[in-house]
């Protein structure tokens, strides 16, 4: 994904290892041609504009990088997009789910949190894990890591389907490696990141791009 977490742990496999990377949004990209005029026409800050200086700025450190856009909720989007991948990078050695909802609004207190509030973080952490679940079988990558939150296990005001989402995770990954061998799965509980200076005294608590992509390699390391 191209979310800041997404991309940190990209980064990670770029400069470590020249990885190729397939990366999934599902925002819709201009073709690589168009790019340049984008970038003239758009401000820097804009959703588009940071996607297409994310992945230069991944090729630049020795990555080939192929965006694809894709709904992780869509069956049949997500079975393309691996093929894409297979077909457009070779072996697929590993997949990292990183899908979720991080919008301010998307955490509400549990009392204001109905079937539709509750969805924001199903869709994309259970309903995509899920497909993903049925894809890697067929595909059968070294592992799969998923981006899950300490929230799972500690909670936290305004986390009932946030933490809810990433206990599925866990739960997930566990039972994944109790009934087959071929790919490793690992569900992490990542605790806060902190990817602004400035934030706040309790930010400063927080893991930074560099220490996250420290422990990502690790767990990686890990057998």
């Amino acid at each position: 994904g191209f979310g800041n977490i997404g991309i940190t742990l990209a980064e990670t496999l770029a400069r470590r290892f020249g990885a190729r990377l397939s990366l999934l949004t599902r925002s819709i990209l201009p073709q690589r041609q168009a790019w340049d005029e984008w970038q003239r026409t758009h401000g820097p800050d804009e959703s588009v504009s940071r996607r297409i200086r994310a992945i230069r700025e991944l090729e630049a450190l020795g990555a080939k990088v192929l965006p694809i856009t894709c709904d992780v909720t869509s069956r049949d989007q997500m079975t393309g997009a691996m093929e894409k991948t297979r077909e457009a990078l070779g072996v697929i050695h590993g997949i990292i789910h990183a899908a979720g909802e991080m919008e301010a609004s998307a955490f509400r207190p549990i009392s204001q949190t109905d079937g539709a509030a509750a969805k924001l973080h199903f869709g994309p952490k259970m309903t995509g894990l899920e497909i993903l679940g049925e894809i890697a079988a067929r595909f059968r990558p070294e592992f799969c890591l998923l981006v899950s939150s300490l929230a799972s296990v500690l909670g936290g005001l305004n986390f009932s389907a946030y933490a809810a989402a990433n206990s599925f995770l866990d739960g997930f990954a566990e039972q994944q490696n109790q009934r087959q061998r071929d790919t490793r799965w690992i569900s992490v509980n990542w605790d806060g990141w902190r990817f602004e200076e400035g934030a706040g005294n309790r930010a400063q608590l927080y893991l930074t791009p560099a220490e996250g992509g420290e422990v990502f390699r690790r767990i990686l390391a890990r057998r």
